[in-house]
Parts: structure tokens; sequence; C-alpha cells
């Protein structure tokens, strides 16, 4: 099992730097995100996640993004799980030295499956199946016009988790992003993000979450790449109306 982790953050790693021989932007370009995570319990089946997500330039404290997710999760067995939602997204340029900064919203509905494993008292590993179909904002870089274009985005993520001790826990995830739909001609690759993390279980109903996040994400354009180091930091929230406690 350590040395299947191990491979996967390695090519994971690799395709990264791949990505990043060709024409990459970096300077100014790593964000600090913040989320809040609340997780709502209604049964021993069903739960309510809501998310808010800010992201901000860490070299000025510009704003980059901001991003709220609602989903309806039903456990379909012990180690599957289906889940329906909806995203709202408000996007900055992606350049943070642009005198001109255009708030440009999404809309996203979006379908989730996730197949989880728990391979002994330390190890558990998951994997995320996420269909999204997404709405942009027309605008022409200055302001905002009538109408939305659309595509689509497929994602896959490889998740693992190792308890270091009741109250500590080590993850790592991969998640790769890809685009489809007649207004994608040349970044069908959308992004790769390898994800780092230590998290800390504050006391029941919270635990805290620091980590790094490195993506490279491809521009419309097909050549241009936007290669980022983030910091993630988050706030999980639980609670319980379950009455099987």
């Amino acid at each position: 099992m350590k040395n299947s982790v191990a491979l996967l953050l390695i090519l994971s790693f690799l395709s990264l730097t791949i990505f990043a021989q060709k024409n990459t932007l970096s300077k100014g370009q790593n964000l600090l995100w913040t989320r809040y995570h609340v997780t709502a319990q209604l049964s021993p089946k069903v739960s309510w996640v809501n998310e808010a997500d800010n992201r901000v330039f860490i070299e000025d404290f510009k704003q980059a993004q901001f991003i709220a997710h609602t989903h309806l999760h039903y456990k379909t067995s012990s180690a599957t799980e289906a889940s329906l939602g909806f995203t709202y997204a408000k996007t900055e340029p992606a350049n943070p030295y642009v005198t001109y900064r255009l708030g440009v919203p999404e809309l996203r509905p979006f379908q989730e499956f996730y197949i989880r494993q728990t391979l002994n008292s330390k190890w558990r590993v998951q994997q995320r199946f996420r269909s999204e179909q997404r709405f942009f904002r027309k605008n022409n870089g200055i302001e905002l016009s009538e109408g939305y274009m659309f595509n689509w985005r497929f994602r896959y993520q490889f998740s693992v988790n190792y308890a270091l001790s009741p109250k500590w826990a080590l993850k790592a995830h991969d998640e790769l992003f890809i685009n489809a739909g007649k207004n994608i001609i040349y970044n069908t690759f959308d992004a790769n993000r390898l994800y780092l993390a230590a998290a800390y279980k504050a006391f029941k109903p919270l635990t805290v979450e620091l980590g790094f996040l490195k993506s490279i994400q491809q521009a419309k354009d097909g050549i241009t790449y936007v290669d980022r180091n983030n910091i993630r930091f988050t706030i999980f929230h639980t609670l319980n109306f379950s009455k099987n406690r």
C-alpha cells in the first residue's frame, strides 16, 4: 500500500512537471484558499454538504475566486455514495496585475459518485468521479452581457488518508480535470491538482486542515499553462441530526 501511494505521488508530480515545461505563467499566481465545509448528517444514509471557498492571490491579496457548493449525498452501500449538487462561482481575472477586474459568474450543476475502501486501522482510500455542467456568463472582458456559454467538465480524484492518531491524519490526493463540449477547441485538458495536507480533530464536530496544493491549469489557447503553488486552510464542521448517532 505504501509503495502504491508513493508511486501515485511521484507520477502525479512528474505529470505536473511535464505540463509545466510548456509556456507557463507563475509570477504572482500563487493563491491562499480558505474554506468552510459543513456536513449535516440527516440520516444514516443521507447527508447535506455546504461549502464556502474563498481564494485570494498571496502576493497582494487581490480577490481571485469565490465558490459556494451545496450537494445532497446518499449512501448506496457501505462503500459507495452518490451525490447531486450545485455550485455558484465568481471568478476574477487570472492575472493579478491587470487594473480592470471583472468578476464573471458561473452556474454549475454537478453529479458525483464515490468509492471508498478502509484497508486497515490506519489507511483509507477514496475515488471520486464528478460530472459538471458549466454555465459561464458571457462578457467582453470589461462588462457582462446577456446569456451564458456552456461546456462540460469531468473530474477524477484519487485520495489517500493515513491516521497518525485519533486526532491527527495525513491526506493526499491527485485530481484530473477534462473539458468537453463544442466550445472546447484547444484545452480538452483543463487542470491537474496534487494536494498534501495535515488534519487535526480539534473536538468532535470540528476538524481543521492545512495543506499545500500544486496546480497546473491550461489556458484556452492550448499552449499557455498557469502554474500555481497554493496554501489551503479548511474548517470541517459536522452536524449530526440522525437518530442513529
